[in-house]
């Protein structure tokens, strides 16, 4: 397989690595996301850009830190233990903007499913009061803590076959972490 590599970010976040102590709980789900990115061909370089709870759940923050990238992982985990997210190669930059990308997806670490945009839909959303927004699939509302988010009925952007599939039936949810990494294959 492929080397996973974690970037060092700066100093408070020197020794960090992604899967101890945050969204993922262990390696394989690292490998199961990484695999479907690249496959096991590629060395990928997972580069911490965004973290609510270290750099508040402010919308503004999340686009502050990651409009500039142009790949990006999103992961999310709710109160109730959801753990989601979604990978896209289009950039956050931009106000009211939707935009395609046909290699976006989103998935459930929990259930360890992927679900495919549907080709020709919006895949994300660029809007400023909105944490990542994978359209058709769920949205994080700024203040993201106390706002929480919601997840989308089946099959309207993405290839999912039950409504709010990434949270087992819940449309709304509490979040409790929001992490956003570039990736960047090398």
């Amino acid at each position: 397989r492929g080397i996973i590599c974690i970037k060092k970010m700066n100093k408070s976040r020197d020794n960090y690595n992604p899967v101890d102590g945050t969204i993922f709980h262990d390696q394989s789900e690292l490998d199961f996301i990484s695999y479907r990115i690249h496959g096991n061909k590629y060395k990928i370089l997972y580069n911490l850009l965004y973290r609510a709870s270290e750099d508040k759940d402010r919308s503004i923050l999340f686009h502050k830190k990651c409009e500039q990238a142009q790949t990006t992982l999103a992961l999310i985990e709710t109160k109730k233990g959801f753990r989601f997210g979604g990978y896209t190669k289009r950039t956050w930059r931009g106000a009211s903007v939707q935009k395609n990308d046909n290699d976006a997806f989103i998935f459930s670490l929990n259930k360890r499913q992927i679900f495919n945009v549907i080709r020709g839909k919006n895949a994300i959303g660029c809007y400023d009061d909105f944490g990542p927004f994978f359209i058709g699939g769920f949205k994080i509302f700024d203040n993201a803590f106390k706002n929480g988010g919601v997840c989308h009925t089946r099959g309207l952007n993405y290839e999912t076959s039950e409504d709010y599939e990434l949270t087992q039936g819940e449309e709304k949810f509490q979040v409790n972490e929001i992490e956003v990494y570039e990736i960047k294959i090398a």
